[in-house]
């Protein structure tokens, strides 16, 4: 099996060396499936890794992905493929990340430190990873599910005094771009839950 994923991570590098790569310098890690990147020019950019989630801040092993992820990128040069800009209108890029021939997007779905966003990817080399991922650890209990973390969904909530918890208004503020529940624009939203 590993040699099927192998192969399918050798086509994807060879497929995306056509499209321009960029090389940038995590300067660090803005959520947990987000960089904060020092371009040539000591501009600050966003990417969001492409194809997967992660739990967000005060949601269950949170801070374990967020190290994990640091850990790999932060302070090191990475390449940047296949960049396409948010679907939820945010600035910044939607892209998949290297460190040297590392690919970390997949890496976090590896380790379970992250899980395939099925809602915006059909990545079929990130589901496998997945699956292989869910296999090796059947027998175990994982600490992460690949499930969402909550019942929430981005068509039932459009304002603060709808929400019933700061955990529920992050949700609506990061994975659902509503950024009409961040008030003061410091990523916190919904003040009078999360204060």
């Amino acid at each position: 099996m590993n040699k099927i994923i192998s192969f399918f991570i050798a086509a994807l590098l060879f497929s995306s060396s056509v499209l321009a790569d960029i090389f940038e310098h995590v300067v660090n890690i803005a959520d947990d499936d987000t960089l904060n990147l020092l371009t040539e020019k000591k501009k600050i950019i966003k990417i969001r890794l492409a194809g997967i989630d992660t739990p967000e801040k005060g949601q269950p092993f949170w801070k374990k992905s967020k190290n994990f992820l640091s850990s790999l990128v932060l302070e090191k040069d990475i390449i940047v493929k296949d960049s396409t800009k948010d679907h939820y209108g945010r600035t910044g890029t939607v892209a998949n990340v290297y460190v040297s021939d590392n690919w970390i997007n997949a890496e976090l779905v590896k380790t379970e430190t992250a899980w395939m966003y099925r809602k915006y990817t059909k990545n079929k080399i990130l589901l496998q990873i997945e699956k292989e991922s869910q296999e090796k650890k059947s027998s175990k209990k994982t600490e992460i599910s690949t499930k969402k973390i909550n019942n929430f969904d981005c068509k039932s909530k459009k304002y603060c005094k709808e929400m019933s918890s700061c955990e529920e208004a992050r949700f609506y503020l990061n994975q659902c771009g509503m950024s009409r529940l961040d008030r003061y624009k410091d990523g916190i939203p919904c003040e009078n839950l999360c204060n």
